[in-house]
């Protein structure tokens, strides 16, 4: 296993699909990881729990509204935490986000 550095190691990296699984909500920068991968990938896949109380390892409450603002930015988003089947409920989100809108565009669930 090779741990890359973001900032300097991964320029040339790309990939189809990146994952970012609870994540977002417990970084001081989800901007910068969530741009990385975007930047580097065709499909970035996102899971993270969606709890309008923040603590300290909830640093951001990431909701429905967090999709409706990425799409003003241009960054193209689908939701598909219904299309994930799990035997138990809580309150977690799960989308699909690219760049490119032709991308996005394939994607038929």
């Amino acid at each position: 296993l090779k741990i890359l550095n973001i900032t300097s190691e991964c320029k040339k990296l790309k990939l189809d699909l990146f994952g970012i699984f609870h994540t977002l909500d417990h970084t001081f920068q989800p901007s910068k990881i969530l741009n990385f991968a975007l930047d580097t990938s065709k499909y970035v896949v996102v899971y993270c729990h969606v709890n309008p109380q923040l603590s300290k390892q909830h640093l951001f409450s990431l909701t429905k509204d967090f999709l409706k603002y990425l799409n003003k930015k241009k960054i193209f988003t689908l939701d598909i935490t219904d299309k994930i089947y799990k035997e138990y409920k809580s309150p977690e989100l799960y989308f699909l986000c690219s760049k490119n809108k032709k991308y996005m565009n394939k994607i038929k669930i």
